[in-house]
């Protein structure tokens, strides 16, 4: 499997934002369809990038489904995954329901297994059920790369959920992509990783020039890239929420914290364009870089 030293990132497509709730607002309007999605997505294609990150969100699915259709095994497709409260709040029909009542009932269908979890520290059945539905509901992406979503991973790693790690791991395998993790502390994640001998080769972590969330520190986040030999790393949060310019952004990324690759969200077509440029720029020739990652 390969992947792309440059690559389109989903958090606008589902109206994350660092920079103020009425961006979040615009990015829930702007992309409530598929075809506004599809439009960035494709222009971004057409711009030379090779790599999709896709949450288990409909709209990004069928999108990529789309994408897939146009450009079949030349694009790159990794997906982030499980959303817990994605997918038990679609049991109760997600956003098309007001959004307490929808979490009442996901609190009441999944009571016996959020009890069991909570009082033994077992996460291994609700994640299970969870990832199961979110893989089949993927599969038509024919994502090449699966990362563990960072808040679940975070969690794991910080209980010792040796056996949740490793299960997630056999059932991306059986599904024929490759496993990686998303983090949000990569200090105690990469320590705990080690400590339960468990290895994931991509692993997708902050790093940009302002330590935007690089946790505990900047410093142990270079230090753990540069330790990480036999680990693919994926920067994101490279323009630090939107604070940083594209040109610092990637600099920093691919020269200071000497990542492989990079994922950048785009809210719309000429952002697209901006800030591919700006990449294109820093990398010439290596714009269009693949790695080869191999299956452990």
């Amino acid at each position: 499997m390969k992947l792309p030293r440059v690559m389109l990132g989903s958090n606008p497509f589902h109206a994350v934002s660092y920079r103020s709730a009425d961006e979040r607002k615009e990015y829930r309007r702007r992309f409530a369809d598929v075809d506004s999605v599809y439009r960035v997505m494709e222009r971004c294609a057409e711009l030379g990038v090779k790599g999709f990150h896709s949450y288990a969100k409909d709209v990004e699915i069928k999108s990529i489904v789309r994408l897939r259709e146009k450009y079949g095994d030349s694009i790159t497709v990794v997906s982030i995954l499980p959303d817990i409260y994605g997918a038990m709040s679609r049991q109760v029909g997600g956003d098309s329901q007001d959004k307490n009542l929808a979490k009442v009932k996901m609190l009441v269908k999944n009571m016996p297994s959020l009890v069991s979890a909570g009082v033994t520290g077992n996460l291994v059945p609700m994640v299970d059920s969870v990832l199961k539905t979110e893989l089949d509901f993927i599969k038509e992406t024919r994502p090449d790369f699966i990362l563990l979503h960072g808040t679940l991973a975070d969690m794991a790693c910080v209980t010792d959920q040796k056996r949740l790690l490793e299960l997630f791991q056999e059932r991306v395998r059986k599904a024929g992509a490759i496993p990686g993790m998303t983090t949000h502390n990569l200090g105690t994640a990469y320590r705990k990783l080690k400590e339960m001998t468990v290895h994931f080769p991509v692993i997708e972590a902050p790093f940009n020039p302002r330590g935007f969330m690089m946790q505990p520190s900047e410093e142990k986040c270079l230090e753990i890239r540069r330790e990480a030999g036999d680990v693919h790393f994926i920067a994101k949060k490279v323009l630090a929420g939107g604070s940083v310019e594209p040109r610092s952004g990637f600099l920093y990324a691919y020269e200071k914290a000497g990542v492989q690759s990079t994922v950048i969200g785009i809210g719309n077509v000429s952002e697209a364009e901006e800030t591919f440029a700006a990449a294109k720029e820093i990398l010439g020739d290596g714009f269009h870089e693949e790695y080869d990652i191999a299956a452990t």
